[in-house]
């Protein structure tokens, strides 16, 4: 289902970018060799990048979070090869807009080449356990939320796809991303607590991501295989076009 979701996603995306062609009012990229830090801004007006890999910039693009950018199938120059990138545009342009710009950006100044694919990979499925599920469905009309800090998830009107991508974030310390099987259809409200990864303390008792969900939800999370949707470059210039 996730990836059904991103595929679609995808692909209004690109239907999107057919029905017009938007464009920057004006745009600089530079290669960046300082070795520094990369930042990201994105303001009503301007996208500021510096010091950016181009695998982040095509994630920026296409609406990828940092923790998804293993859904980009790249030669791994792209993660070294460095640029400052400014862009200047009315400052009442949607996000879906600026993100359309920036495709057009990269394919214009790049030659990039992409398609969209669903790729086979290690995942983790999100099943039900052997008993009833311990969290229930939402009250009719409840807003749906996730609120979250260390160790601690809460949801409200949540359906198990969306449980099943927040758990794909990196936040979560999973080493591949998490589909959903439970085959559950409707809207539940849950709390979680887990010890993070990394956390000590010989005072939290809090059991870990894998126990707590079966102990807490009646879930588990099982190895296995699955199609993952991901964005595949076909072709992209190391040096861009001049400004």
């Amino acid at each position: 289902m996730r990836s059904l979701i991103l595929l679609a996603a995808f692909a209004a995306a690109a239907n999107a970018q057919s029905a017009g062609r938007p464009e920057f009012d004006a745009a600089s990229i530079k290669p960046n060799t300082s070795n520094g830090h990369s930042s990201t801004r994105l303001t009503p007006g301007e996208v500021f990048m510096e010091n950016v890999p181009l695998r982040k910039c095509i994630a920026l693009a296409w609406n990828i979070s940092e923790d998804r950018e293993s859904a980009i199938s790249a030669p791994d120059w792209l993660d070294f090869e460095r640029f400052d990138i400014v862009a200047k545009f009315s400052p009442n342009t949607s996000a879906d807009q600026v993100r359309i710009m920036l495709q057009n950006l990269l394919a214009d100044r790049f030659l990039l080449k992409l398609h969209r694919d669903a790729k086979e990979m290690p995942v983790y499925a999100l099943v039900t356990g052997k008993n009833e599920p311990k969290f229930a469905e939402s009250a009719p009309g409840t807003p749906g939320t996730f609120s979250m800090n260390a160790g601690h998830l809460a949801g409200k009107a949540v359906p198990m796809p969306a449980l099943a991508d927040r758990l794909s974030s990196h936040l979560f310390g999973l080493d591949r991303p998490v589909v959903d099987r439970t085959g559950l259809q409707g809207l539940y409200d849950f709390t979680l607590d887990w010890t993070p990864d990394g956390v000590q303390g010989a005072d939290d008792f809090r059991p870990s991501l894998f126990t707590a969900l079966q102990e807490q939800l009646g879930l588990k999370l099982e190895a296995a295989k699955g199609a993952v949707a991901v964005l595949v470059v076909d072709s992209m210039e190391r040096t861009p076009a001049s400004n």
